[in-house]
């Protein structure tokens, strides 16, 4: 069958998503290429001549890319469809359709190392800096594909906001967001066990 599509934010999804296709959608160093691969794998019941043979952009391209329309006209059957758009962008573009969806998320201090050290290798990115201002920025939401938490819907953002809170409770941790602002004034500090940032 043919597939048309809809435009939406400047974005063109696929129109009329069967519910065969899939959607994979992850922050960026979330995991996405072995989802891909895994899902390849499971619609191939598990044959990897699909996998070996054909790029990983052909079987599940993004969704933000040039020729994704044109792989996904020229698709007969079941679509794996990738993307990093976040949550506010998606939910609406995705809301009558019957595809499945399968968000993959990953702790995010491994998200931005991993992050930190393909920016470093990627020379279609940005310089990162020093990982300090790389983290900064991560966290701020000021990178190049934005706020990690903004792939997440509110309630879920929230929820990773509580969990960190809880988890870091008993912790000497504290990052430089978290000091009393006359810690950050003062003009010197004491080199303590406690007094160690990230």
């Amino acid at each position: 069958s043919t597939r048309c599509h809809q435009t939406f934010h400047s974005f063109m999804f696929p129109g009329h998503m069967h519910t065969q296709d899939t959607v994979i959608v992850t922050y960026p160093k979330s995991g996405t290429t072995w989802i891909q691969e895994i899902i390849t794998l499971v619609l191939s019941k598990g044959d990897p001549t699909i996998a070996q043979t054909k790029p990983n952009w052909a079987r599940a391209p993004w969704l933000e890319q040039y020729y994704a329309a044109d792989v996904l006209k020229a698709s007969s059957g079941p679509c794996i469809i990738t993307t990093h758009l976040p949550y506010h962008l998606l939910a609406p573009a995705l809301q009558h359709s019957k595809a499945k969806v399968i968000y993959v998320a990953r702790n995010p201090k491994d998200v931005s190392v991993s992050y930190y050290h393909f920016h470093n290798m990627a020379n279609f990115l940005p310089d990162p800096g020093t990982f300090s201002d790389f983290l900064n920025d991560f966290l701020k939401g000021a990178g190049k594909v934005g706020d990690w938490k903004n792939i997440f819907s509110e309630d879920q953002s929230r929820l990773v906001d509580d969990v960190y809170s809880s988890q870091m409770a008993d912790s000497s941790l504290l990052f430089k967001w978290e000091w009393p602002e006359e810690t950050l004034r003062s003009p010197g500090t004491i080199n303590t066990p406690e007094s160690h940032t990230v």
